[in-house]
This record gives C-alpha cells, sequence and structure tokens, in this order.
C-alpha cells in the first residue's frame, strides 16, 4: 500500500518506527517499479478474489432460498408466482446486510486516509468491491469455514503433484 501512496517516504518511516525496524526511505527508493507493481498486484487480487467469491456464493444462497419458499409455497398449495421478487429480495438482503460490520482495518487511518482514496481515484468499481469484501468476509467467515469443515472435510487444495521443473 505504502510502495504507491504519494506521501510512501513518511508511511514506509512511520511503519518502521512501529514495527521496530530499519527501513528508511533509502531503501524504499531501491523498491523497482515492478516490485513495486507487483506487491501491490498481490495486495489488490486476494481481496477481489474474495470478493467476487463471496458475491457469487450469495447469489447461490438467495437462489437456494428462493427454491426452498417455492417449494413451501406449492406444499401449502399457494401460488408461487406471488414470490417472483424473493430473489432479488434475498439476494439485496444478503449483499447489503454483508456490507454493514465493524471491520477494524476498514476503520483505521491507513485504509481511509491512504488507500481508499488511491482506489477510488483509480477504479470506482474496485474500490466498491474492496470495501464490501472487508466488510463482508468476517460475516462470512464462520459460514465458509464450517462449509470446508463439514461438507468439504477439511480437503486440501495444494497441489497434488509437485510441478516439473
Amino acid at each position: 500500500m505504502a510502495l504507491h501512496a504519494e506521501q510512501r517516504e513518511q508511511l514506509v518511516q512511520g511503519w518502521a518506527r512501529q514495527m521496530g525496524s530499519s527501513y528508511t526511505a533509502a531503501d524504499l527508493a531501491r523498491v523497482s517499479p515492478e516490485v513495486a507493481d507487483n506487491a501491490y498486484r498481490n495486495l489488490i487480487l486476494p481481496p477481489l478474489v474474495l470478493g467476487l467469491s463471496l458475491l457469487v456464493a450469495m447469489l447461490n444462497l438467495a437462489q437456494m432460498g428462493t427454491a426452498l419458499i417455492r417449494f413451501s409455497a406449492l406444499r401449502m398449495r399457494r401460488d408461487s408466482r406471488r414470490l417472483r421478487l424473493s430473489q432479488p429480495v434475498l439476494a439485496l438482503l444478503l449483499i447489503g446486510g454483508s456490507a454493514i460490520s465493524c471491520n477494524a482495518y476498514a476503520r483505521s487511518d491507513a485504509f481511509q486516509q491512504v488507500f481508499r482514496p488511491g482506489m477510488w481515484a483509480q477504479s470506482p468499481v474496485l474500490a466498491t468491491l474492496t470495501t464490501w469484501t472487508l466488510h463482508a468476509e468476517p460475516k462470512w467467515h464462520g459460514v465458509a469455514e464450517w462449509v470446508h469443515d463439514v461438507m468439504l472435510r477439511r480437503a486440501s487444495f495444494r497441489q497434488p503433484w509437485p510441478l516439473a521443473g
């Protein structure tokens, strides 16, 4: 984050003081643009992938909820055509409700003053998805952990074979 900030020297020095590190502005000047871009990319991609995954999962949950509601309506011999808006309503509730959280990092000065303005200036879509992900992930972490533990039986997602060199 500090690699692309306007006051990156001050940010790195402040971080170094907090962490008890010996990094200086001169060390930062030696970081090549390629390394800075790669670090930035590695900082941005995980929230994007996580956010898109959460978004698709919520849409699937809304679809499953709608199917259960319609199935119940059919079993009780009620008209299920009146429930046609249930899927968008459920999706909006899940997605909107996930944005309401108290993520400490999203409230931090680092995010509010440095990271967020830069993202909004470069890409409002990226900023929206990243900010939403920061709020949504803590809410859905327990559900994802349960799915991994119970439904996937703690499956390992490591590559099962070594890469040929």
